[in-house]
């Protein structure tokens, strides 16, 4: 069932924590073995450090019983966390949101939707990176993730795969340059990755497509969107976009989630 948490943090001076130090100390609470840390597709997703109510923390999302469970085992108050040369102290989690897959899969007659990009999105082929989002692009990938976590089907038409298309949008382009590992070379390398902040619009091709295209955008509220989503990057939320008025109506977490419109901007430099 996946579920997003806010995980407040004592002990740190600023949330200003590069992504690097944030993806390792909080993967380590998910990835058991070698393999599953390599593994391309996860079952959660983190956010960068931000704050809320002036306490320093993140977000982190879970998509499985099994990665919720092991979020439990570790987030725990009084757990100590090593962030760099940075040490902090676990809170007591709250719940942000959550869903079945059977509430995700359940149309509720929308046909728009809103994306936030509310921390830098990038999307990767290969060694290049680009900020502008595709509807096909992001529709498969959270497919994907849908297919391999949820014990629901998607309510796709029997006769072709749902897919959608653009309708607006209002983004500003980011650079965002971090260190990584190489697994190659094992060395220490450093990245630059092109990507946007800003909101899309996403539409449905074909009017039968709308329950799966839903079904998949919500789902972006757990998984983020686009590449890098462990280290931060793609934080989505998700908006119903009513046609008869053009009203936007918040999803029910946007009231009480943290601000990370700017938790990125910086922290990767």
């Amino acid at each position: 069932m996946p579920s997003r948490w806010w995980v407040p943090l004592r002990g740190l001076d600023s949330p200003a924590v590069s992504l690097t130090h944030v993806h390792a100390a909080f993967s380590r609470w998910f990835d058991r073995s070698d393999p599953e840390h390599h593994f391309g597709d996860k079952p959660y997703a983190i956010s960068p450090m931000s704050e809320h109510s002036g306490r320093p923390g993140l977000e982190i999302s879970t998509l499985t019983d099994e990665a919720e469970e092991r979020f439990h085992v570790h987030a725990r108050r009084g757990e100590r966390v090593a962030l760099g040369r940075a040490t902090a102290y676990i809170e007591r989690p709250s719940l942000i949101q959550r869903h079945s897959w059977h509430d995700l899969a359940a149309h509720d007659g929308a046909t728009q939707w809103r994306l936030d990009f509310v921390t830098p999105v990038t999307f990767r082929s290969g060694d290049r990176s680009s900020p502008a989002p595709q509807a096909a692009t992001i529709l498969d990938g959270l497919r994907r993730l849908w297919r391999l976590w949820s014990d629901v089907a998607l309510p796709e038409p029997p006769a072709h795969q749902a897919q959608g298309w653009i309708s607006d949008l209002d983004l500003t382009s980011e650079v965002l340059t971090f260190p990584v590992n190489s697994r190659a070379r094992q060395t220490r390398t450093t990245v630059t990755v092109s990507a946007a902040t800003g909101s899309i619009v996403i539409r449905p091709t074909q009017p039968d497509g709308a329950p799966a295209v839903g079904a998949l955008l919500r789902l972006a509220a757990y998984t983020g969107v686009g590449s890098m989503t462990r280290k931060g990057l793609g934080v989505t939320r998700v908006s119903t976009l009513v046609p008869a008025v053009q009203r936007h109506r918040p999803s029910p977490d946007a009231r009480s989630a943290p601000d990370l419109a700017e938790a990125a901007d910086g922290t990767a430099r």
